[in-house]
């Protein structure tokens, strides 16, 4: 299989790194002292999901959608 150009490979590496984001601040949420905030766990897990599926998308070369916000 050949690798996508360089250019590709740093897009893929954003998004997940922003993924990793969202996923460290959704593990947090659970190990807050107080009661979880779920709605917030639960948001940032899908922004997780999400970014992850992008850069899929970007890794495959498949056309999607563009939002900035995500």
């Amino acid at each position: 299989m050949k690798l996508p150009d360089p250019a590709i490979l740093e897009k893929v590496k954003q998004r997940l790194a922003c993924a990793d984001e969202d996923l460290r601040l959704a593990r947090y949420g659970f190990s807050m002292p107080e009661r979880p905030l779920c709605r917030l766990i639960a948001y940032h897990a899908q922004q997780c999901a999400e970014k992850h599926l992008k850069a899929y998308f970007v890794f495959h070369a498949v056309n999607f959608p563009f939002s900035p916000k995500s």
